[in-house]
């Protein structure tokens, strides 16, 4: 018998077996499927997470430092409202450090945007930016241009809208230059953001972004601030002088608290994406544990149904040896039924929980459906051939050790 045809044979002997057993096969087919489908979603979904996040973290520049206020839970819950001020962001700008793309974000509490444009009225989320807002995020208009420093130097009243308040304000590209109400005063439409979708059940469209200087003339003392600082290291050896006289400059506006200083973080983007990395490995590998531990049981089950297979066949395996059937022939027939069960189950769990992960990623606003890499379904199949033969191995152990007389003794 030539290798090809000793294939065929032993190919057509289990698939044979799998069909004379079908209930039985179906049901280990199940168990592995089960295990796999579920795993295959939960992963297709974190990905599509992943993938979303590590776009918007993208979008941010690699040496961007952010300086914020990190405010306690306890402080939060009574009340206290603390964070940084215009002030701080005009001493560091006054004050000639060796860092460039510095800008000052504020976001008003409980300021909301009321924004009116022909008959047409939305409100909106105000935040206050500056003309390096485009640099240190690298959010570009789709249509217009964003704030220039004339526009922050002069407390200009333009006004740059997300592409959602662009949406329920039906205006577009032919309306960049017009005038609409802002809160019952005039301000300039200059330009409309690229659309970037919800992260969170959150519209990251729905905003109005006018010149920081201009928004805080505006609220004046009426409204707190969540105020950030951002800028980039021209020279990163000298980061921590810099970050000690940041601190300095600002522990001056806040010397009325003397705790003030010691809230005050700096973050580096580089770093958020180590550590968000760090977080969705971990959640990968947790996925891959239970994803192994799932396919152990039904492998199991597999097993449990290999060799009460074997214990049916038992005078069929030597009726097959006193025709001439080998011990290898035998022990590949096992094998070889052993694998098909574990791929059939890992293939159809796999493509069920696929479909399932991706319908998910479509319904779910902001995700992102991941692409998937052909070596992963090489590494899978191949996972599941060689599970399949660990299984069947020793029922094929057993059934290949029978001698013919053995066999056929059996009752």
């Amino acid at each position: 018998m030539t290798p090809f045809q000793f294939t065929i044979a032993v190919f057509g002997e289990a698939f044979k077996a799998i069909r004379e057993n079908m209930v039985r096969c179906i049901l280990a087919v199940v168990g592995i499927g089960i295990g796999v489908f579920s795993v295959t979603a939960i992963m297709i979904v974190v990905l599509g997470f992943k993938t979303k996040l590590d776009n918007q973290l993208n979008t941010i520049a690699p040496n961007l430092i952010v300086v914020e206020y990190k405010q306690s839970i306890k402080d939060k819950l009574i009340g206290k409202m603390e964070s940084l001020s215009f002030q701080d962001y005009i001493d560091i700008s006054n004050d000639n450090l060796d860092i460039s793309n510095l800008m000052a974000t504020v976001h008003p509490v409980g300021f909301v945007g009321k924004i009116s444009f022909e008959d047409r009225f939305h409100s909106t989320r105000v935040v206050g930016t500056g003309a390096n807002y485009l640099s240190a995020y690298k959010s570009f208009p789709q249509y217009g241009r964003y704030f220039l420093e004339q526009d922050y130097a002069e407390k200009r009243r333009v006004a740059f809208l997300g592409a959602t308040v662009a949406s329920e304000l039906n205006v577009g590209p032919e309306n960049i230059g017009d005038f609409f109400l802002f809160n019952d005063e005039w301000f300039r439409l200059i330009g409309i953001g690229e659309e970037k979708g919800r992260l969170f059940g959150i519209d990251q469209d729905d905003y109005i972004h006018i010149p920081n200087n201009t928004l805080n003339s505006m609220i004046g003392d009426e409204y707190n601030s969540d105020t950030s600082i951002s800028f980039s290291f021209n020279d990163s050896g000298n980061a921590q002088n810099i970050k000690s006289t940041i601190k300095t400059l600002i522990s001056e506006n806040h010397f009325s608290s003397p705790e003030f200083v010691k809230n005050v973080k700096f973050t580096d983007t580089k770093q958020s994406v180590k550590e968000f990395d760090s977080i969705s490995s971990g959640v990968t590998y947790i996925a891959l544990i239970i994803v192994s531990i799932s396919i152990v049981v039904g492998a199991i089950g597999v097993t449990n149904t290999m060799m009460a297979s074997y214990k049916e066949r038992i005078r069929e395996i030597g009726i097959s040896k006193a025709i001439g059937a080998t011990n290898t022939f035998i022990m590949w027939q096992y094998m070889v039924e052993g694998a098909s069960l574990t791929l059939l189950g890992g293939a159809v769990g796999a493509v069920f929980g696929y479909m399932l992960g991706v319908g998910l990623t479509t319904v779910v606003p902001g995700l992102v459906t991941p692409q998937v890499n052909f070596l992963y379904l090489v590494l899978f199949t191949m996972a599941f051939i060689v599970l399949g033969l660990t299984v069947g191995y020793m029922p094929a152990k057993k059934a290949s050790s029978l001698t013919p007389i053995e066999a056929l003794d059996t009752h």
